[in-house]
């Protein structure tokens, strides 16, 4: 009796310690991918520093990262051009990455502090 107990907690352990060492892995990819996003948004000039994107890994296992672009745009060709530069990034991942598109377009103009 106390073998198969010893057997069920060993087992037990190792099942949370692959949970757990999945996740933090499809948490450092998703990070990485965040990062490569936002690289090449800062290298547009007419997107700047107002679009962020922001990874999660949702809990479902196998469902795939969700990568969405917040922030505000001064015209709708910005707009266009923060899109099609996350979703280029996005098409040379390996693995399938959801997209969601949070912009606004918001034409007043930017007021710096002096």
């Amino acid at each position: 009796l106390l073998i198969r107990i010893g057997i069920a907690v060993i087992l037990v352990v190792l099942v949370i310690g692959w949970v757990v060492d999945s996740r933090r892995r499809k948490v450092d990819e998703a990070m990485a991918v965040q990062g490569r996003v936002s690289d090449a948004l800062m290298a547009e000039p007419e997107i700047g520093w107002t679009v962020t994107p922001l990874a999660r890994v949702p809990l479902r296992p196998g469902s795939p990262i969700v990568l969405e672009l917040r922030g505000s745009v001064r015209s709708p060709e910005a707009r266009d051009a923060a899109v099609r530069t996350a979703l280029r990034i996005l098409a040379d991942h390996p693995h399938p990455v959801s997209f969601e598109d949070r912009l606004w377009v918001d034409s007043a103009p930017v007021r710096l502090a002096a």
